[in-house]
């Protein structure tokens, strides 16, 4: 099933079985359909970083290029495929530009990296101590005293109290680069 009129080919959308993305993909590749399954995997850096599995970027939704002059009754039928994605009985069209600027961004896995980084919390940030008899709660940090001492302002039992901890039982900051789509 090769085209030799690429032009008249346009992306669409099948909404998939839960959690049968890969299914879908692979057996509409069977078919001889081009398909796009982005992929969005946070990498992080910095001390103390986890790795961080790849995720879909649309869960359930998978693009797929199609000829106008096909009959598509098959790709509702394909095992993984919920159905085409149509409004009003009209196959719901993706511009060109969107899919491929998330091929653009993505690597030859369809993974689209998200970078993260480590800091240290600054004054005012709300955090979640990590560690001693107050494990759980959410404080603001006020102050830093010394090298590796702060200021915790802890709202709880209708009071408002201020106590110094270690830096560590607070950890750090994730900062996660914003996605431009």
């Amino acid at each position: 099933m090769e085209n030799t009129n690429q032009e008249k080919l346009f992306w669409a959308l099948v909404y998939t079985k839960a959690k049968e993305e890969l299914r879908a993909k692979v057996n509409l590749e069977r078919q001889e359909i081009e398909t796009f399954l982005p992929k969005i995997n946070v990498g992080s850096t910095g001390p103390n970083a986890k790795k961080v599995k790849a995720e879909y970027l649309f869960p359930r939704y998978l693009f797929l290029r199609l000829n106008p002059k096909e009959d598509w009754n098959r790709i509702n039928s394909t095992r993984g495929v919920n159905n085409l994605v149509s409004f009003g009985g009209k196959v719901a069209v993706v511009k060109d530009s969107i899919v491929n600027h998330l091929i653009k961004i993505s690597d030859k896995n369809q993974i689209i990296w998200q970078q993260t980084s480590l800091t240290k919390f600054s004054e005012g940030d709300s955090v979640s101590i990590k560690n001693g008899m107050l494990k759980g709660m959410n404080a603001i940090l006020v102050s830093r005293q010394g090298k590796d001492r702060v200021n915790l302002l802890l709202n709880a039992f209708k009071k408002s109290l201020i106590f110094n901890t270690n830096e560590s039982d607070i950890g750090m900051k994730m900062n996660v680069e914003e996605l431009k789509l």
